[in-house]
């Protein structure tokens, strides 16, 4: 079998997409099959090259800006990137010669950001079997979190609709649709997306983080350490977090870990100034994980499925989760965690209390984290995947 993938970014890119596009690229060439990605890159041009056995190609991006350091240029440039990331026949070509000299048994698109699903057409112009997964809200929302102006978006508003019609247009060529996870699945059919596609099947993603009890300290440190892991931006709910933690006098300290728009994260850093509070940057997650008693995923908008949650598992860290998107498929109240809904009042402080008084309760977790953690692995992920691309070719 030779898969070729189709994903916005790839290594060095660590983003949770780029994470399982690699996971399951080089779990293919160990399994003892070929695996080929292509990818956009900031340089003009294609580039190719080769890393754990996986061919990359890196196609210089077709489009007015590089959209993924979050740069933020004046909105009428936002706006005709947009239009042009909706429908880019200059990318689209690209990925057709590569697709013309690779000449794959079966194509896996992932997140089409830069490249526009155009790309589909000239897949299934070749004939292939055409398989997309799922792993944000790009075809249903101009920003892919469906998430505005301090509020959830349900259903598409207007102007996404619009946005957003090409693209979801083109999904009546996809043979088959995977997902992360049953909830972002569900959104997309519920839209009316991916009619014909079948099989249709959410797969959860996993981490190739080694399963592991780390060592406890033999008394408890003398504050409960706190963790948030992910992009430093409103709709990952870590402003949220800050002003919770507000309400704590103290007992804890909170390690952010993660970046975003400077600008943003510069007003938090003056605003929550607390020696109680270190923003890290950027670092491994082992770094931080390895540092905190309890992982914080406060998430604000339906988080489709965040890996920092397994990774977190992992290393035997329980996790407290917001009721949005698909946390709650990943959260065991109780036992690996808590789950609050941002939009009551105290739901988070209550959790994190609940830590803060009894403090042997993440040692008492640790059991059932550590068995939840198990389910995420790359080998059942990778198993999963080989048994779905055989089942799209037997029925292509």
């Amino acid at each position: 079998m030779k898969v070729l993938f189709v994903s916005a970014l790839y290594h060095p890119y660590s983003g949770g997409a780029e994470r399982i596009v690699q996971i399951l690229s080089e779990g293919l060439v160990k399994a003892g099959h070929q695996a080929t990605v292509v990818c956009s890159s900031q340089e003009r041009g294609c580039r190719q090259g080769d890393l754990n056995g996986v061919k990359i190609y890196r196609l210089g991006l077709r489009n007015l800006y590089w959209p993924f350091d979050g740069y933020y240029p004046p909105l009428a440039v936002r706006a005709i990137a947009g239009a042009i990331d909706a429908y880019n026949p200059l990318a689209a070509r690209d990925v057709a010669r590569v697709l013309d000299i690779e000449q794959p048994s079966l194509v896996n698109t992932h997140t089409l950001q830069g490249f526009s699903a155009l790309v589909w057409a000239e897949v299934k112009r070749r004939k292939l079997p055409l398989m997309h997964t799922l792993h944000d809200y790009w075809l249903l929302c101009g920003s892919a979190s469906m998430y505005t102006r301090g509020a959830v978006c349900e259903t598409q508003c207007t102007s996404c609709r619009i946005y957003t019609k090409p693209r979801r247009q083109l999904t009546r060529l996809v043979d088959a649709v995977s997902s992360a996870g049953n909830f972002v699945l569900q959104k997309h059919l519920q839209a009316s997306l991916f009619k014909q596609a079948c099989p249709r099947r959410w797969i959860h993603n996993a981490s190739n983080a080694r399963v592991e009890a780390r060592a406890r300290e033999s008394t408890a440190p003398p504050k409960l350490r706190l963790g948030f892991l992910g992009k430093v931006v409103p709709v990952k709910g870590v402003e949220y977090l800050l002003r919770t933690l507000g309400s704590i006098s103290g007992g804890w300290e909170l390690l952010i870990a993660g970046g975003g728009n400077p600008e943003y994260e510069e007003s938090l850093r003056k605003r929550y100034a607390s020696p109680q509070i270190q923003f890290l940057g950027f670092v491994r997650p082992a770094e931080l994980l390895a540092r905190i008693d309890v992982l914080i995923v406060p998430s604000l908008c339906n988080d489709p499925l965040p890996t920092v949650i397994f990774e977190a598992y992992s290393h035997g860290v329980p996790v407290i989760g917001s009721r949005r998107g698909g946390i709650p498929e990943l959260i065991d109240d109780g036992k690996t965690g808590f789950l609050f809904s941002p939009e009551v009042p105290g739901g988070l402080e209550e959790a994190i209390r609940r830590f803060l008084r009894d403090r042997g309760l993440a040692d008492r977790m640790l059991p059932d984290v550590l068995a939840k953690a198990r389910h995420y692995t790359t080998e059942r992920l990778v198993g999963e995947y080989l048994a779905l691309y055989s089942q799209v070719l037997g029925g292509h």
